[in-house]
């Protein structure tokens, strides 16, 4: 069996979906704050991979950011 890269990224996902299902609302919240803090400050920085990263991170913790 070869295990590729698209196999760690769907199994990262699968893993982070269930942990984000058993979390508490509380730790929840949290989070999607924290990355809707780290979004907009990396659309204060000129690097455009800053914010490819915080939008790959949102999607996978299945955060919705929101433009301010």
């Amino acid at each position: 069996m070869k295990i590729t890269y698209n196999f760690w990224l769907d199994l990262t996902i699968r893993v982070l979906s269930a942990i984000l299902n058993v979390v508490s609302p509380s730790i929840r919240k949290l989070l999607a704050e924290f990355v809707q803090d780290l979004y907009q400050k990396a659309k204060e920085t000129p690097n455009p991979w800053d914010d490819f990263f915080v939008k790959l991170l949102a999607g996978l913790l299945g955060v919705e950011l929101k433009e301010q």
